[in-house]
């Protein structure tokens, strides 16, 4: 199976073609928001193997309960 790229590393990727900041993936602010996403789909992993226990309807009401709205 090939890996995924994260959209965490798909944003460094691009600050680093289009903007010219070097060296993002060896930041501090990149490394704990990979550690944070990673938790992030381990939960949501989790949670999907759970759905008995939540009280969610679906993914979007999902999110927006959890991160709230991003509009």
């Amino acid at each position: 199976m090939k890996n995924k790229i994260t959209s965490v590393e798909w944003l460094a990727t691009q600050l680093e073609k289009y903007y010219g900041i070097q060296n993002v993936k060896d930041t501090t602010a990149f490394l704990t928001a990979k550690q944070m996403e990673q938790e992030q789909i381990k939960d949501a992993y989790g949670d999907g193997l759970n759905a008995h226990r939540t009280d969610f309807c679906n993914r979007d009401e999902y999110f927006v309960k959890t991160y709230g709205d991003v509009s």
